[in-house]
């Protein structure tokens, strides 16, 4: 019966079989097919549902149930709507039930929501045909389709979709024999730049339609499952929506697309649901590959139980193709894992969309997967070569990849509690194009955690943000920047690597963008440690940096802020550049203590052959540095650190230095209390044999300074000038069997001047020195109340070929005669031990010569040695203290020559 648009009909039973076909006809007048099964038995459709009435949609209810089989299909000029639910309200207030009802009126009003009268809800399911033959397939979309721009719905139960229709292609292998190449998957629901609706509810209440996507409000949610490779497909020249609601959402090795192909927008894919898991190489593709913007991907759940091997990408494929669309996913916890990969990309000039991660508690990423279908991804689309990833890499790791070949990369942004990264998960954003590589925003309340190496020869992974190509120089984009937040920071096992250069938090730009910066901010403990177990292709440690390779642009700085940081085991932090662009700086401040100490060995691969390799150590450092040996060369950057103590141990270094023309960078540290030991070293170094750069400026403002164990605070240059360097201590500055120094070792640089300012200075195998080979020797300037020295320490500046420098000391002379402890008055009479003496053996006048220090008795040789004033002026040039005077309080006023720090 026909009411306004709508066409009512009733069925007792209604059952397809495989070969039979349902024909609806009707005015052209209709708009509305509804049908309404009251049997009491579920519909079994193996058959052609169709209709003759141009664009009407149809409405099918079975309360009992509804299942597809392999052989159902739509012959539909509109939408089709497939419910298990009592009633359809139509209107605001009409209802169509299921099950007749005494004196009923049929309504004109339009479809607004599926009504379930109890929590018993029947389900619906659907079966494909599983592996078909190539030749099989007749070109059509497998499962129940409708015409472009419909939409299919499955309001009901439990909904089931499984064992997709799917064959595998294949192409010709380089032995000259077919081999597979990727899967063909054939549609379950298809709806070609349409709307695919899927609501799935447990409890008594209404999904409403009324706004175009299924609203099932505060009812409780039902399970949908898709698997077997199934496939829903919006997929057109716009792409349509998907969008899934239910209380479990589970994919098995099956797929959704919202592929756009025209100039379009895409409409996107969003999923709703308690919990939601991915499993088995899963994929949800919303890419553009025409002039529309691709469509969002939005999944929000209270518990993401697993994204096992998915692969979810929202790409703009090609020149001139439009935006890429955004991904948000949002739960209580999210686990990606076994290989998962996350992107959002551009190949064109369109720009990648955004990335955003929210969790209430873990954010998790790891695993590794050898699943033939992610090779075959990154095969195609990462390596832009033949190389077989497994082969290379070992396995495919989880990734959150935002790209860029033409517009700019996506930003990702993740909030959570925790951040878990283990097995060679990345994080990172990446332009290889003149577009502006995305920035990547962290923030966790707890802690980070970036662990575990996967095996030999594997990326170790990390977090970047890339501005990076095969061809060095193309690319003019600039690298984002870093930003994280926590309450604690963890990164092991040789993590983080980019662009195969090195395995840190890093930036590198191989053009002529400049880099971003890296900005730490870590209420608790930050913990830098080790080195990745198996081996690498470069002697790298885990790490926070910043560097480039870019022949203009300039590289970001490094900014950390923490209670504590342990640089440990071969780890480091570094800002560097190896191009002409200066090198950035690296600012730390910690309320508590900087440790720097130990180092590891590393296997170094061969880059060609993985099954060569030489073990190097790694030394625990803050690097930073100007890495290519060219005139020309940018600066290095400088290094400030801020703590409360400073304890750099068992070869760990602070060093800034350049290798070209530019100049090194300086070194400035604020600390209550500075410790190197065992070899530990402070450095500004220029290594350029001609032309070099000068080496930095070292300053250090300090309540106390001690180096022990062939430690050093140094500046050196091969070719130009040494560094100054100047320490301020407000109680002492001890070296034991360590050295201040500056030093020129060929070349006719001049050596740079020494300042050291402190109550106590005690030398015990101690050196003071500004030296140099070809130029003049440099300024020795010493103030203290109490200097002391061992007869084995030095304080001189010397040149080889050139003009002696200068060592000016101002210290008091040293009186202990007040702390002496008063000698015995009787002494052993040991003169019967004694043989006689010359005197009175041979009855002559002796005379005699003694030697004892002034009111004390006799120093020890091995003794520390009180120094007595001295003026050693052994240079006829004129300096500074030359012309205010030897010990002028105005030469200990030079704030040039002692640090710009005022104390």
């Amino acid at each position: 019966k026909q009411t306004g648009a709508n066409l009512f009909h009733s069925f007792g039973q209604f059952n397809i079989h495989k070969g039979e076909s349902a024909m609806f006809s009707g005015s052209d007048s209709v708009q509305n097919i509804i049908s309404r099964v009251t049997g009491g038995n579920a519909s079994w459709i193996d058959g052609k549902l169709a209709s003759n009435i141009p664009n009407a949609d149809l409405y099918f209810l079975n309360p009992a149930g509804v299942m597809f089989g392999a052989n159902a299909s739509l012959d539909l000029g509109g939408s089709f709507h497939v419910s298990t639910a009592d009633y359809l309200r139509l209107g605001e207030n009409e209802r169509f039930y299921a099950m007749p009802q005494a004196d009923e009126l049929l309504s004109a009003a339009s479809p607004a929501a599926f009504g379930f009268l109890d929590d018993s809800i029947s389900q619906i399911s659907l079966e494909g045909r599983g592996k078909i033959k190539e030749q099989e397939w007749d070109g059509n979309p497998a499962g129940l389709s409708v015409s472009e721009g419909k939409t299919i719905s499955l309001v009901g139960g439990d909904i089931e979709i499984k064992n997709g229709s799917w064959f595998m292609t294949f192409e010709m292998g380089e032995l000259g024999f077919m081999t597979p190449y990727s899967e063909k998957m054939l549609g379950s629901l298809t709806a070609p730049g349409g709307q695919i609706n899927m609501a799935s509810i447990a409890s008594a209440g209404e999904v409403s339609v009324e706004n175009g996507k299924p609203d099932i409000g505060d009812m409780k949610g039902g399970n949908i499952t898709i698997s077997g490779k199934s496939l829903l497909d919006v997929s057109g020249q716009g792409a349509g929506s998907v969008f899934i609601r239910s209380g479990k959402f589970v994919s098995d090795d099956s797929a959704v697309y919202a592929k756009t192909y025209g100039d379009k927008d895409g409409g996107g894919i969003e999923i709703q649901a308690d919990t939601i898991s991915f499993e088995n190489g899963s994929e949800i593709n919303g890419n553009a590959y025409g002039g529309g913007k691709g469509g969002d991907v939005i999944m929000k759940a209270s518990e993401w139980k697993n994204a096992s091997r998915i692969l979810l990408e929202t790409h703009s494929k090609i020149e001139g193709a439009g935006d890429t669309g955004s991904l948000d996913i949002s739960a209580k916890n999210i686990l990606f894992s076994d290989g998962a990969y996350i992107s959002s990309g551009t190949f064109g000039t369109g720009n990648g969309g955004k990335l955003t991660f929210r969790a209430e508690d873990d954010i998790s990423f790891g695993g590794v997967s050898n699943d033939s279908y992610l090779n075959y991804f990154l095969r195609l689309y990462i390596s832009n070569n033949p190389v077989n990833p497994q082969a290379a890499f070992g396995g495919i790791f989880s990734n959150v990849h935002a790209f860029s070949t033409g517009g700019n990369s996506g930003d990702i942004e993740m909030k959570s509690d925790n951040l878990f990264l283990s097995d060679a998960a990345s994080i990172f954003s990446t332009t290889v194009g003149p577009g502006n590589s995305g920035h990547i925003s962290i923030q966790a309340a707890d802690s980070v955690m970036l662990t575990d190496a996967i095996g030999p020869r594997n990326w170790t992974g990390g977090i970047s943000a890339t501005s990076a190509s095969p061809r060095p120089g193309s690319v003019t984009g600039n690298a984002g920047y870093i930003s994280l937040e926590s309450g604690s920071l963890t990164v092991k096992d040789g993590r983080f690597i980019v662009s195969n250069v090195g395995n840190d938090v890093i930036f590198y730009d191989l053009g002529f963008g400049n880099s971003g910066e890296v900005n730490i901010r870590v209420s608790g403990d930050i913990v830098l440690s080790g080195v990745c177990p198996y081996g690498n292709i470069y002697p790298i440690g885990s790490g926070i940096g910043a560097s480039g390779s870019g022949n203009n642009g300039d590289f970001g700085n490094v900014f950390i802020e923490a209670h504590s940081l342990t640089i440990e085991n071969g780890a480091k932090v570094t800002a560097a550049t190896f191009g002409n662009g200066d090198g950035g700086n690296v600012d730390i401040h910690v309320s508590d203590s900087l440790t720097i100490r130990g180092s590891s060995p590393v296997k170094v691969f061969s880059s060609t052959d993985y099954s060569q390799f030489t073990v190097q150590d790694s030394f625990s450092r803050i690097e930073v540095g100007s890495y290519i040996s060219d005139k020309d060369s940018g600066n290095s950057g400088t290094i400030s650190v801020q703590a409360q103590n400073i304890n750099i141990s068992d070869r760990g270094m602070i060093t800034t230095s350049t290798v070209g023309g530019g100049k090194a960078g300086d070194i400035t540290l604020e600390v209550g209390r500075l410790e190197l030991d065992n070899n530990a070293s402070v450095t500004s170094a220029s290594t350029l044999p001609e032309n070099g750069g000068e080496a930095g400026l070292i300053t250090v403002n300090a309540d106390s300074v001690r180096l022990s164990e062939n430690s050093s605070l140094s500046t050196e240059a091969k070719s130009a000038g040494g560094g100054k360097i100047s320490v301020n201590a407000g109680n002492e500055i001890y070296l034991h069997d360590s050295q201040i120094t500056s030093s020129v070792k060929q070349g006719y640089g001049n050596g740079g001047d020494v300042a050291a300012d402190s109550k106590s200075i005690l030398l015990n195998k101690g050196n003071v020195t500004a030296n140099a080979e070809e130029g003049d020797g440099g300024a020795v300037f010493i103030r203290s109340e109490n200097f002391i020295r061992s007869s084995e320490s030095r304080v001189e500046a010397t040149s080889a070929r050139g003009n002696q420098g200068t060592v000016e000391i101002q210290a008091p002379d040293i009186d202990i005669s007040g702390s002496l402890t008063l000698m015995p008055g009787d002494f052993i009479d040991a003169t019967r031990m004694l043989p006689a003496s010359c005197k009175e053996r041979t009855g002559e006048d002796v005379s005699k010569f003694v030697i004892t220090g002034r009111d004390a008795t006799p120093t020890p040789a091995d003794d520390l040695q009180a120094a007595p004033p001295e003026n050693f002026v052994v240079s006829d040039r004129e300096s500074k203290s030359a012309k205010k005077g030897f010990l002028s309080p105005e030469i200990f006023e030079d704030k040039e020559l002692w640090g710009a720090t005022d104390r």
